[in-house]
């Protein structure tokens, strides 16, 4: 029962976390202007390299996982990157960037893939 205690509270605490970094970002860098859509890769490789490094980053202020369960560790990088590209997309609709927001929800799932794998691998067992 504490391990999926603690599967909670990572989870949330990995949301609340990446969803406060990368919706900012996403924000910024979206660049919508009415009637165009946007193209190409750079930006969500602009994600993916954000989030690889502030993954790298939170290593140095906290080394170690707080789930201690390998399984639930699996769960929690599918689930999370799923949590927050969702979350993204809710804040696209709330500000009335509706046509963008699938993007919206690509960028944040991929910076908290790339955040939370960072995490997963490097982290001391």
């Amino acid at each position: 029962m504490e391990e999926v205690l603690v599967l909670f509270v990572q989870l949330l605490v990995e949301l609340l976390f990446n969803s406060m970094v990368s919706i900012p970002f996403d924000i910024f860098f979206s660049g919508y202007k009415p009637g165009t859509r946007a193209t190409g890769c750079a930006l969500t490789c602009l994600f993916m390299l954000i989030g690889a490094g502030l993954g790298g980053l939170s290593l140095l202020m906290m080394p170690h996982l707080m789930i201690t369960n390998p399984t639930l560790r699996i769960v929690n990088l599918v689930l999370s990157p799923i949590l927050a590209g969702l979350l993204a997309m809710l804040v696209a609709r709330f500000r009335g960037v509706q046509k963008e927001e699938w993007s919206h929800f690509w960028h944040s799932f991929w910076f908290t893939l790339l955040f939370a794998s960072i995490r997963l691998a490097y982290c001391q067992r």
